[in-house]
């Protein structure tokens, strides 16, 4: 449909009378040198440890990919961390390394889809793709282990003292978990403290702006600060409730004056900033109500995206959103095929109604 292909550019957001667009750079708060100097100040001031907001979960290699699944859903949580399979050479690099990777609902969505689509695949393709050609054979065996299909969920970690500055540099590589690292390791204790995920570290930065604009510099769990910036705060209650980043005891670095200037900061428009990743001109991912849910799991494995936008086939609108998350929790649990040909809006309606039983609200892109 030709209201699926239309893209958004600047020149399309027109303001005053006279019909012509503003330009960004108008509206552009610049940060003052030295605002943002203190700015750099207190995030270095800050560590990784205090931005935790996940346990690490651990889960054998050989464990089957249905089992890992299982645990997510029974345990709640976002991802489970593989350990290593014993290096053939004991002297390797990777014998040092605890885990191989990471599995979460995107590995089960891409799973899925493999499974779904796998009599499609031509003896040339297996032949280019040796980790699909394991994963199909062990399929065929009926036992695939967890740490085929972890691959692609390469680790980080940092020191448990390491600055937010050091999280932002591995965030911004397109990561979305860092290790923390245990200070106690080296005397037998646990390797890691626990996981901090990219949600953790963009709410430490909208509680950042907000405390520097309140006078009473409200703590970060103040339910009066959680609701004034809900496009940057998670909307997972797990997380809201079990972040030491959120928690009213969690040790926090003095706020400078001028972080109310990063607020001001923060509401730069994304169409003024140079940023290499944000291209305007791109489509958004979307897929038609009518389309498949098999069809929505194939985009999101195909272009790595963790939701797609569902859209009304006739008039283009929004109908809302389907994430990898919802493929967990609604088609693996169904345990039936059926549900894979079943249209997209069937499956919007069943993601719906419960939400909209606990608060009324829909559910759109970013917000799965």
């Amino acid at each position: 449909m030709s209201s699926l292909s239309k893209r958004m550019s600047i020149s399309s957001t027109r303001s005053g009378r006279s019909g012509r667009s503003e330009s960004p750079l108008t509206r552009f708060q610049l940060a003052p040198t030295t605002d943002s100097e203190d700015w750099v100040r207190a995030w270095q001031a800050t560590t990784a440890r205090d931005l935790i907001d996940s346990p690490i979960e651990e889960v054998d290699a050989d464990t089957s990919v249905e089992e890992a699944c299982d645990l997510l859903l029974s345990r709640d949580i976002p991802c489970l961390a593989v350990k290593s399979k014993a290096p053939e050479d004991p002297h390797s690099p990777s014998s040092y390394l605890p885990y191989s990777g990471l599995f979460d609902f995107a590995d089960v969505n891409a799973f899925l889809t493999l499974a779904a689509t796998r009599h499609t695949f031509s003896p040339e393709h297996l032949r280019e793709n040796p980790r699909i050609a394991k994963i199909v054979e062990a399929a065929k065996a009926g036992h695939v282990p967890v740490h085929l299909v972890s691959k692609k969920n390469p680790l980080a970690e940092v020191e448990h003292d390491a600055s937010v500055i050091a999280l932002l540099g591995i965030f911004s590589s397109g990561k979305h978990r860092v290790l923390i690292k245990s200070p106690t390791r080296e005397l037998g204790g646990s390797r890691y403290l626990g996981m901090v995920s990219d949600r953790s570290l963009l709410t430490y930065f909208s509680n950042f702006a907000h405390q520097g604009s309140s006078p009473s510099s409200p703590t970060p769990s103040s339910p009066s600060l959680l609701s004034t910036s809900p496009s940057l705060l998670s909307t997972s209650p797990s997380l809201l409730s079990t972040s030491p980043a959120l928690s009213s005891t969690s040790p926090l670095s003095p706020l400078p004056s001028s972080a109310s200037s990063f607020l001001r900061y923060l509401s730069n428009p994304l169409s003024s900033l140079p940023l290499p990743s944000l291209n305007l001109y791109w489509e958004v991912v979307a897929v038609k109500a009518s389309d498949s849910v098999l069809d929505a799991m194939r985009r999101m494995s195909e272009l790595g995206v963790s939701s797609v936008a569902v859209v009304e086939e006739e008039s283009g609108t929004l109908l809302s959103a389907v994430s990898v998350t919802d493929i967990g929790q609604i088609v693996v649990p169904s345990q039936s095929n059926q549900i894979l040909s079943a249209p997209l809006h069937k499956l919007v309606a069943s993601i719906k109604l419960p939400q909209g039983s606990n608060d009324g609200a829909d559910r759109y892109p970013g917000t799965a």
